[in-house]
């Protein structure tokens, strides 16, 4: 069954065979197809009709027509496409209606009949045939329709399904088990759990059964090793934990990990009707997973995964809607129901066509609501129009913002008492859980009535014209700002601020505006204040922690106050930019967490669709290092981009965002779509810096015609003129890695440059991305063209490591993983990874080939040098080695020869700490030679001053994580203050005169940053405050245990081995399981003197 229809289609929406041929390949989903068809220089008819013989062949014509209808290339033709689309459904649906069949059978089979219909036709019409038989004819064909009626009847009841599924024995006992069990709101793949039986009840969220499944129904399960059906009994019953504890020991399938999926949905929601907390990790105070939405995230997760094994898996389809919806993603939530719809049968197709239909009115209503919300929030502004009670009550944040705006427009006292009705209506929705007696909109009505007069009325007059989009000089708004300001009349000269910069405050207008927003009176305007100044703050100085510090200042009265849920959320926003900016994740995700409670409290949809996008921001700053959750971040992005598909503004962050994230997971096509996208929705803007950090890439990859990359390569340089040291430093790098495929003696020169740039920009963020970037690109591409030697010389040069002829190891990582291996011999030997799309970065234990971890046998110590996701993994090289990290900090002003020889200096901060959770640590041996601090003694203070002249320093102490600084600190003696947290920065700012080495012997200790370009530690902060060595854990260590082997490292390392002998020693003496945890161990060196020059 060809669809010509299609054909027409593509025709029509392609200019060329290779315009289509090149959209096909920019879609997992019909890339493969590529390689059957003709070339790009075929006909334009030719390609298309054997395309949708493939697609028809592959069953995926219909999923062609949704990746058309869903391109903002074809948005002007969309209700053409989704007509098709109609169409063709309706047609195979008409030929084969309900089928579990793969789609390429039912094909076939559709077209065996629609090549006899001339046949039948003959027969009933009399043609030439010898033997005529039409009372034979017409009784097979009134048989034929009879069956044709009777299957789609069966079909439309619900009923096909119990015909078309032959069930097992065991799978018939299981679903005779559970017909009075109350269905899932999940699906599971045993055909016994899978029997569509709503009958009108309603479906379940969480697992909250009527009575246990007979035993002897288990018993029989386990007896045929049936584990599916255990599965749906364990869930049906109640226990997801048990679930997925058999679902673990199962081999991962399309079946299993949809299961899974089905899992987690339930477990999220029966926990949540338990009323049970997310778990808090005891070293760190911070909630980690268990929340809702981690649990459906991850549910989302395992469908695609699951969907990826095979693509039309019907309960995978469904428990991914479920989780979209859940999510609020909707729009993808109704294309998944849409495929299980197309996929399933009987009962399951048509619940599914009408959980569809549902999403899709649901959204057309909050459309239609949204639009009449802006619409009256715009009267009342511009004329006064009252706002009605049912729009303010739905969409209450709005209201609030066009109440104040409103009360800036009042030109008139009569205006001013129209006002009252909503200000009553918005204290009285704000009011629950607020501070007792606070009216506030009450109270800013009855303070501007106090002091109206014609003078305010001219300047309301005047702002009212400006909300009402009528054009006013800058003299006259300049004028009616300036004397609302020395009138005192602070709202109305913040309103005309934010509303004649499209809701933002100019740095140069920023005192004022806080000064105004002081003298107010008004905790609303006090909080847009704080907000204001901390974006400045953020998008001038990337001073992250200050913004941290004082967005967590004001945490408590965000949560008692719901009057500013709005400005609260936005701060929250703040938060998760920063916190994402140095990939603390987890926190981040916090943060985005209140926002949508707040979003979904005040009816926000514009704060929502702002959270999605961080989200999705988040999701691909975990996809620097893999590709699990790229389509976690593009399911999110997704939904921000939809509904604003030509607003250039809208869709600028996420398109790009989604670009990068495909060029981190080398899916070029996929970034090349991306772009393609942002040309058509943003035609006239320039390039920015983000976009030529994609372009660059894909002409690294060969990916640019000539004259797109010779119009490429004159923009950036047109882009470095006349602009700052870090930025000039930074489209260097992005010009030498343009150059690398096409012109590699050029590429390193502009590589070269930006290195020697970003010494002299005043902008340390972009300086150093600029810096690492360019050298761990140089280093790659010396790796490539054979000149291993000089790699290892590059990665000395940027780490300040002293040139060595052998034992060291060099890892470069750009798209590509460069190894460089100087051997005992002293010959340095390199290669590059094979890439892997999808997964760039190979396991740190699959990334040193065993044929040169052979060559470094025989070496004293090994130094690895290498930056993030490699360094301070301690699986890089096995534990027979003595090997260390570089770090890349403390270089400055370290003398050369011996370090002056001080104490043995044991820290032990072994009391419990009851309001924090800790339990009493073990005391560590002490030796003669060493001398103990611990106790009350044992403040911040007094361990800085007698780390000070230690040359052999010994920790043993909890910690906890400082959500400001991301990083672990460690618990010490409460001072005079009652603090007792001794921080990163206070240990940087110490001097330890002894150059000691550093043994952390707490949870964390050794745990380093996830950026790819900078370290951030506590063994950092040791490193620059002087120390030559620093030893710890990235993860958490068993006390008792701990005290002992940390006893044995600082008795070795006083008696003169070594730290990394020394470390080599206690792992090959670790040989017990108990003792795994000594494998993780590791340890950062500064570049510096040998052992033997000490």
């Amino acid at each position: 069954m060809t669809s010509p229809r299609a054909e027409e289609l593509l025709r029509s929406l392609f200019s060329s065979s290779g315009e289509l041929l090149r959209w096909l390949r920019r879609h997992p989903e019909t890339r493969l197809l590529v390689d059957d068809l003709p070339g790009s220089d075929a006909p334009m008819s030719n390609v298309a009709h054997d395309a949708v013989v493939l697609l028809e062949s592959r069953g995926l014509v219909h999923e062609m027509l949704r990746l058309l209808a869903d391109d903002a290339l074809f948005s002007h033709r969309q209700d053409e496409i989704l007509t098709v689309r109609s169409a063709y459904r309706s047609m195979t649906q008409h030929v084969h209606p309900v089928s579990n069949v793969p789609a390429r059978d039912a094909q076939r089979n559709s077209q065996n009949v629609t090549n006899q219909g001339p046949v039948f036709h003959q027969m009933i019409v009399g043609g030439n045939y010898t033997d005529r038989r039409p009372p034979r004819a017409l009784a097979f064909l009134a048989a034929f329709i009879v069956a044709a009626v009777l299957l789609l009847v069966l079909w439309a009841t619900g009923a096909w399904s119990a015909l078309s599924i032959r069930l097992t024995p065991s799978e018939e006992l299981l679903s005779a088990a559970l017909e009075t069990q109350p269905p899932l709101e999940v699906r599971l793949t045993h055909p016994g759990a899978d029997v569509y039986r709503l009958d009108g009840s309603t479906r379940s969220a969480s697992v909250a059964p009527t009575r246990d499944v007979p035993v002897e129904v288990v018993l029989e399960l386990k007896r045929r090793k049936d584990r599916a059906g255990l599965v749906a009994v364990a869930l049906f019953e109640g226990h997801p934990d048990d679930a997925a504890n058999i679902l673990s020991e199962m081999p991962e399938t399309a079946d299993v990990l949809s299961d899974r999926a089905a899992v987690l949905l339930s477990r999220a929601r029966s926990r949540e009707a338990d009323g049970e907390k997310p778990a808090t990790n005891r070293e760190t105070d911070e909630e980690k997973p268990a929340t809702n939405r981690e649990a459906d995230e991850e549910a989302l997760l395992l469908t695609s995964r699951a969907l990826h094994l095979n693509a039309k898996h019907p309960q995978a389809l469904w428990n991914r809607a479920i989780a979209l919806e859940r999510l609020g993603l909707n729009r993808q939530g109704e294309e998944a129901y849409h495929r299980c719809a197309e996929v399933s049968a009987g009962g399951w197709s048509r619940e599914a066509a009408d959980a569809e239909r549902r999403l899709v009115e649901e959204r057309q209503r909050t459309s239609v609501s949204a639009r009449s919300a802006v619409a009256a929030a715009q009267a009342l502004i511009s004329t006064g129009t009252p706002m009605p009670a049912d729009v303010a009550t739905q969409s209450s944040s709005l209201a609030q913002r066009a109440y104040y705006e409103a009360i800036c427009g009042a030109d008139t006292e009569e205006r001013l008492a129209a006002l009252e009705p909503l200000a009553a209506q918005l204290d009285s929705i704000f009011g629950e859980g607020g501070k007792a007696g606070h009216r506030h909109a009450e109270t800013h009505i009855e303070r501007t009535r106090a002091r109206f007069d014609a003078r305010r009325a001219r300047i309301a007059s005047v702002y009212s014209r400006l909300a009402g989009r009528i054009s006013l000089s800058e003299k006259e708004l300049d004028l009616a700002m300036s004397e609302a300001m020395a009138l005192g009349h602070h709202d109305l000269f913040m309103c005309f601020i934010t509303r004649r910069y499209n809701g933002t405050v100019p740095f140069e207008l920023l005192e004022d505006y806080k000064q105004a927003a002081a003298a107010s009176g008004s905790v609303w305007f006090e909080f847009q204040s704080l907000f204001y100044e901390l974006s400045d703050i953020m998008a001038r100085g990337f001073d992250y922690s200050q913004v941290l510090q004082r967005a967590r200042d004001v945490e408590d009265s965000c949560a008692a106050e719901p009057w500013v849920d709005v400005a609260c959320a936005q701060l929250d926003e703040l938060i998760a930019i920063a916190y994402i900016s140095v990939v603390e994740l987890e926190l981040g995700g916090v943060a985005l967490d209140r926002m949508l409670e707040r979003a979904a409290r005040t009816g926000d949809l514009f704060l929502q669709r702002s959270a999605w996008l961080r989200l999705g921001d988040m999701h691909m700053s975990r996809d620097e290092y893999g590709s699990r959750y790229n389509d976690l971040a593009v399911a999110y992005l997704s939904e921000f981009v939809s509904p604003n598909e030509q607003d250039c503004w809208s869709v600028m962050e996420p398109r790009i965002s989604m670009a990068l994230g495909a060029v981190n997971r080398l899916d070029f096509a996929q970034a090349e779509y991306q772009l393609a996208l942002l040309e058509s929705s943003c035609p006239e803007e320039s390039m920015d810096l983000n976009e030529a950090f994609v372009r660059a890439h894909l002409a690294a990859e060969g990916r640019l015609e000539d004259a797109e990359y010779d119009r490429f390569i004159s923009d950036l340089q047109s882009m470095q003129q006349g602009v700052t040291p870090d930025l000039a430093s930074f489209l260097l790098h992005i010009e030498g890695r343009a150059r690398s495929y096409r012109e590699p003696g050029l590429a390193r020169v502009r590589l070269r440059e930006a290195i020697d740039g970003a010494a002299a920009s005043p902008d340390p963020e972009l300086a150093e991305r600029a810096r690492a970037y360019s050298y761990r690109l140089l280093a790659l591409e010396l790796m490539r063209h054979g000149e291993a030697e000089q790699a290892m010389e590059t990665l000395r040069e940027e780490l300040g490591a002293p040139s060595a002829e052998s034992c060291a190891v060099g890892i470069a990582v750009d798209g590509r993983v460069g190894v460089a291996v100087a051997g005992v011999d002293g010959i340095t030997r390199g290669t590059v990874l094979e890439r892997r799309p999808g997964q760039p970065h190979p396991d740190p234990d699959d990334v040193i080939p065993p044929e040169l971890v052979e060559t470094l046998k025989g070496c004293e110590r090994v130094a690895v040098l290498t930056r993030a996701p490699y360094h301070g993994q301690p699986q890089l090289l096995p534990g027979d080695l003595a090997w260390f990290f570089i770090a890349d900090a403390g270089t400055a002003d370290r003398p050369k020869g011996a370090s002056a020889r001080g104490e043995h200096l044991i820290i032990a901060a072994v009391e419990p700490i009851p309001t924090l959770n800790r339990p009493r640590l073990t005391l560590p041996p002490v030796d003669n030679a060493a001398s103990i601090l611990t106790g009350p003694t044992l403040t911040r203070s007094n361990a800085l001053e007698r780390m000070r002249r230690a040359s052999l320093i010994e920790i043993h102490a909890h910690t906890q994580f400082n959500a400001i600084t991301a990083q672990p600190e460690l618990l010490l003696s409460p001072d005079a203050q009652g603090r007792r947290a001794l921080s990163g920065a206070e240990i940087v700012n110490s001097h330890l005169e002894s150059q000691p080495v550093v043994l952390i012997a707490a949870s964390h200790g050794g745990r380093t940053s996830a950026r790819l370009y900078r370290s951030s530690s506590l063994a950092d902060a040791f490193l620059l405050a002087g120390a030559r060595a620093v030893i710890g854990a990235p993860s958490e260590i068993p006390d008792h245990a701990a005290a002992e082997a940390f006893h044995v490292l600082a008795r070795s390392i006083h008696d003169g081995a070594d730290p990394a002998e020394a470390l080599r020693r206690l792992k090959t003496s670790s040989s017990s399981t108990t003792d795994a945890w000594v494998d993780d161990l590791v340890l950062f060196q500064v570049p510096g003197p040998t052992p033997e020059e000490r």
